[in-house]
């Protein structure tokens, strides 16, 4: 921002100095959300590594205690291994396909933007109905 002593500067100056402070002003701005938006996004990469990290080794354990369980329970009725695993493996498969389901349900009821498109098919009719009038 330049800084003038002058009484007599013309308008078309003073406007120019604040045109070009202005276009400043943006450009830094659109520096700074720009920098935000990258920092926040190496913090979103981050966090989702971290977040699949985790999701992997809370699996890993959920094995382990399945098989500690299936041990325990063949171990506890004297029963096959075999078939203890078996047992356990069809339960978690149903228990699977029910979630599978309500996945499934919930994904082929899913609307998109449903307030959106609302006001987009408001606003189309409304328009269309405007350019017919004046026709």
């Amino acid at each position: 921002m330049t800084v003038r002593n002058e009484d007599n500067a013309s308008t078309l100056e003073l406007v120019g100095d604040l045109l070009r402070d202005v276009r400043t002003l943006i450009r830094q701005e659109t520096a700074l959300v720009r920098a935000e938006i990258r920092e926040e996004i190496v913090q979103a990469v981050v966090a989702l590594a971290v977040l699949a990290v985790a999701a992997g080794t809370l699996g890993l354990a959920g094995l382990w205690v399945l098989v500690a369980v299936t041990r325990g329970i063949a171990y506890l009725f004297n029963w096959p291994l075999a078939a203890v695993y078996a047992a356990v493996g069809a339960a978690l498969g149903i228990v699977g396909l029910v979630l599978l389901a309500i996945a499934w349900h919930q994904l082929r009821t899913l609307e998109m933007l449903p307030k959106t498109r609302e006001t987009l098919r408001g606003r189309t009719w409304l328009g269309l109905r405007r350019v017919k009038e004046s026709v």
